[in-house]
């Protein structure tokens, strides 16, 4: 960095920490400027020091190492994996421990000189009291996936780095690593870490399930997902429960999935989640599951599981037929005119190709009232296709909104997966509790509104033609005055704007 850059970054970094607001350039983001001033206020650290990285002693890295062995076991083909994925590229793939202590690097032989130098070893503490803003230190204080784009980093000497990070949590909710890829290539841009940072996350993801497996191996373990066809895969929810059906361990995706916090679940019987006796559950077990069935939770929502441990036998009774065999097929019903009257007046916008954004809390029936619209329009035929923004974990939504190539990532379907646009093509999506959707991906659904063109991670831009239902129980509007939801996106989406009574009054009949 030359010395005027040098001094302009370590000029607008001390800004920041006598307390003026700024517009423009790094901290402009609230997340930026937090960590600036941490680094200022916390940890007394110098933007212009040009200080050596701190390395921890052979031993101290290898005790390090040997206390996080099944997680560098799991992660090791992952990140090899990840870094064919971004070959070419110059990066590095690095594993910290929960402390940010690099423990692993996967980079080329004749790049490795390059990341050296920047301070990445093996045995280096890139926790942000050492090293400032950057992405493992940041990551592990924000406890979310990130992005840390060159002059966003906090010491001047890191300037010349883009690093996107993504923690892997145990299963009692506890950071246990981060993943980071880190580029030192000048010509890397933030707009084209959105690709990069979707790897990352997915690569995070299955280090966790993995380790969530391997570590529960003994007990049993219940998988289960909203669409039968991901039970098995990375976005799965994952509980485990002793002998007598009391839960032990739960992820993040489980939690989403039912609804509830950790807290809620650990210790509980698995009965009072699930509307199945513990004996037929666990007469459905399989050493090794291939096939799933739907099981309905408490809070009625049908999901498909598959459960993993040893079966035992079932005493014989006539059980009822499942829910969700049941015929989907069947007429709406509105509770009163103004309901009919709005859905009439959704459908003539609606077949207009106008967005349509319905405003009502949980339970209200933006969905049923959303399907009820699609099955009124000239599309009815075609594709209805869900995604609840709030019930997936941040770090999955671009693959279920997006899709992947084939080959994109461990654990990835050879022939990789159809996002839900890709799925909708033809006919609706429907973006349920869209107020929750990362800012990111707001961009890059904006983008694809305009152009009429999904790119699917590691794929190529493909044209498709959806129509668009939003629903949120948020006020977007005051979402975007926060700066948490993208003013562009909130015009083009509020086409026709809806709101349902409090009560439910819109269901299947």
């Amino acid at each position: 960095m030359p010395a005027n850059q040098f001094s302009q970054h370590t000029q607008q970094v001390l800004t920041v920490g006598q307390g003026i607001q700024q517009l423009a350039g790094p901290a402009a983001d609230a997340s930026i400027a937090r960590s600036w001033l941490r680094c200022l206020q916390d940890y007394q650290l110098d933007p212009a020091q040009r200080m050596a990285p701190t390395v921890l002693e052979h031993s101290r890295v290898l005790e390090s190492r040997e206390r996080l062995q099944q997680v560098l076991e799991i992660a090791g083909g992952e990140m090899t994996n990840l870094h064919q994925q971004l070959s070419g590229s110059g990066h590095a793939v690095l594993l910290t421990d929960s402390r940010g202590v690099i423990l692993n690097s996967v980079t080329g032989d004749a790049e490795r000189k390059t990341f050296e130098r920047a301070g990445l070893w093996l045995g280096a503490d890139w926790s942000e009291a050492c090293e400032g803003t950057n992405g493992i230190g940041t990551c592990l204080v924000e406890r979310q996936a990130l992005t840390i784009h060159r002059d966003e980093h906090f010491r001047g000497r890191h300037t010349g780095l883009t690093c996107s990070a993504s923690p892997v949590f145990d299963a009692q909710g506890d950071l246990l690593a981060v993943l980071d890829v880190s580029s030192a290539r000048r010509d890397v841009s933030r707009q084209s870490q959105f690709h990069t940072m979707a790897l990352v996350n997915l690569s995070a993801k299955m280090i966790e399930s993995c380790y969530f497996l391997r570590r529960f191996e003994g007990q049993w373990l219940l998988r289960f997902h909203l669409q039968a066809e991901y039970v098995g895969l990375f976005s799965e929810g994952l509980l485990a429960f002793d002998g007598e059906g009391r839960i032990s361990a739960v992820n993040q995706s489980a939690m989403n999935l039912l609804g509830l916090t950790r807290s809620a679940l650990l210790g509980q019987p698995l009965e009072n989640f699930f509307d199945c006796r513990l004996d037929e559950l666990l007469g459905r077990a399989s050493p090794q599951p291939s096939a799933s069935w739907p099981l309905r939770s408490r809070n009625g929502r049908v999901l498909f599981a598959m459960l993993r441990g040893a079966p035992r036998s079932v005493p014989t009774f006539n059980r009822p037929a499942p829910a969700a065999a049941q015929s989907t097929a069947q007429p709406w019903c509105m509770a009163d005119a103004a309901l009919q009257n709005d859905l009439r007046r959704a459908v003539r916008v609606f077949e207009r190709d106008v967005p349509l954004l319905l405003n009502g809390e949980t339970g209200s029936g933006k969905e049923a009232f959303a399907k009820a619209v699609h099955q009124g329009s000239s599309r009815a035929a075609k594709a209805f296709v869900a995604l609840n923004c709030a019930a997936i974990p941040e770090n999955l939504i671009e693959s279920e909104l997006f899709g992947y190539r084939g080959g994109s990532f461990t654990g990835a379907r050879k022939d990789g997966m159809r996002g839900k646009l890709q799925q909708a093509d033809g006919g609706t999506l429907f973006l349920d509790e869209i107020g929750d959707m990362p800012l990111a991906l707001q961009t890059r659904l904006l983008r694809v509104l305009e152009d009429r063109l999904v790119v699917p991670i590691g794929g190529e831009p493909q044209a498709i033609d959806v129509r668009i239902i939003s629903a949120t129980h948020r006020a977007l509007d005051e979402r975007v005055t926060a700066g948490s939801f993208r003013e562009d996106l909130f015009y083009r989406l509020n086409g026709l704007v809806l709101d349902l009574p409090a009560h439910g009054q819109v269901a299947i009949a």
